[in-house]
């Protein structure tokens, strides 16, 4: 799942607005995701993160 988020983080131009801190692999958990921590930032987000299956996803801001 971290090939379609970072494919999202790229494309949609997000890669020029915020650093990557920290990348999360909870895919086998309840409920998977995937996520980017970023870093502090002025708009004050700290993660992308892509939950579900490769299937069937959301993406959460």
């Amino acid at each position: 799942m971290f090939h379609i988020l970072d494919s999202l983080y790229k494309k949609s131009g997000l890669a020029g607005l915020f650093d990557i801190r920290e990348k999360d692999d909870k895919r086998d958990g309840v409920t998977p995701y995937v996520s980017y921590r970023v870093k502090p930032n002025i708009y004050k987000i700290r993660a992308f993160e892509l939950v579900g299956s490769e299937n069937d996803y959301y993406l959460r801001i």
